[in-house]
């Protein structure tokens, strides 16, 4: 348990705990079952193994994971974690939050404002619940639920999913080729299956227009 300032802690096998109550803290994890919780400013965590879980109450924290199952979970604001391996879960509560993932099965949910998400393969799910969000996907199998304005998505490989809503409200699911929007405010319905796709446009103004199973779709001043 830290009470002040400048403190760095190195573990290099199992089951430890760590409380920080000040600022400018330094931890690196070698081995498993780590438990870490910020209270204040300017941390940074890296973890090179397993089970690992992060709590910041804080600002201008930084996460580094190498392997499998780490638990964040952000508070406040400039938040940045990179994944590199499989099962991570990220909730941010506040604002200016980024995250980058590089493998499998991630799940992010924002619930305010200027989030950004990179995915890189497979079996991502994102639920963002305010505005201004950011999301790219790379690969295929990916969810993206908005529930406010001014979202931009874009699917591509493999599933070759390139979709711009109307006034960016737009809720894409992504499933090899099969996508399935529904616009929030824009009433813009697309269903795709095997190449065919058919859109049920209610004061949308939507237009697709369909190559090799390759669906494009603008949205009316989109």
């Amino acid at each position: 348990t830290y009470m002040d300032t400048n403190q760095s802690v190195t573990y290099m096998d199992t089951n430890h705990s760590v409380t920080y109550m000040g600022t400018n803290q330094s931890v690196t994890y070698m081995g498993t079952n780590q438990s870490v919780t910020y209270m204040g400013t300017n941390q940074s965590v890296t973890y090179m193994d397993t089970n690992q879980s992060v709590t910041y109450m804080g600002t201008n924290q930084s996460v580094t994971y190498m392997n499998t199952n780490q638990s964040v979970t952000y508070m406040d604001t400039n938040q940045s974690v990179t994944y590199m391996d499989t099962n991570r879960s990220v909730t941010y509560m506040n604002t200016n939050q980024s995250v980058t993932y590089m493998d499998t099965n991630q799940s992010v949910t924002y619930m305010n404002t200027n989030q950004s998400v990179t995915y890189m393969d497979t079996n991502q799910s994102v639920t963002y619940m305010d505005t201004n969000r950011s999301v790219t996907y790379m690969d295929t199998i990916q969810s993206v639920t908005y529930m406010d304005t001014n979202q931009s998505v874009t699917c591509g490989y493999k599933s070759k999913c390139y979709i711009y809503g109307y006034k960016s409200k737009c809720y894409i699911y992504g499933y090899k080729s099969k996508c399935y929007i529904y616009g929030y405010k824009s009433k813009c319905y697309i269903y795709g299956y095997k190449s065919k796709c058919y859109i049920y446009g209610y004061k949308s103004k939507c237009y697709i227009y369909e190559y090799k199973s390759k669906c494009y779709i603008y949205g009316y001043k989109s």
